[in-house]
């Protein structure tokens, strides 16, 4: 899931709201796990605008029937479930179907490493 803070929103607050539009979820705030923040910057020089971003990552364990998600066609193509390993496979492969995020990738997979081992 990914969106934007709307004004006087935290970043929880925004997860949240984002996987109910989204996927049509309930979740508790305290079934979100911060993990880690990235700060990117792109240069748009075309536009002359630099494009400054702050994408707090959140991990939410939940049991889930997929089948019963209510997507919002207008953002969500498709949900499945795929393992770790075969996430880390598609990012590797740099699969049409991820979005272009190897930084952020790279993180949670250092990320939920360490939580398999702890």
């Amino acid at each position: 899931m990914a969106g934007h803070v709307s004004a006087g929103q935290t970043s929880k607050e925004a997860a949240i709201r984002e996987i109910q539009e989204e996927i049509g979820v309930s979740i508790d705030p305290i079934d979100l796990e911060f993990l880690f923040l990235i700060r990117t910057e792109k240069d748009g020089s075309k536009s002359g605008l630099i494009n400054r971003e702050f994408q707090d990552v959140y991990l939410v364990k939940k049991d889930l029937d997929i089948s019963k998600l209510v997507l919002q066609e207008s953002e969500v193509q498709q949900v499945r479930y795929i393992g770790i390993d075969e996430l880390k496979q598609w990012v590797k492969e740099n699969k049409s179907d991820l979005g272009p995020h190897p930084e952020e990738y790279a993180k949670l997979f250092e990320v939920l490493d360490q939580l398999k081992t702890s």
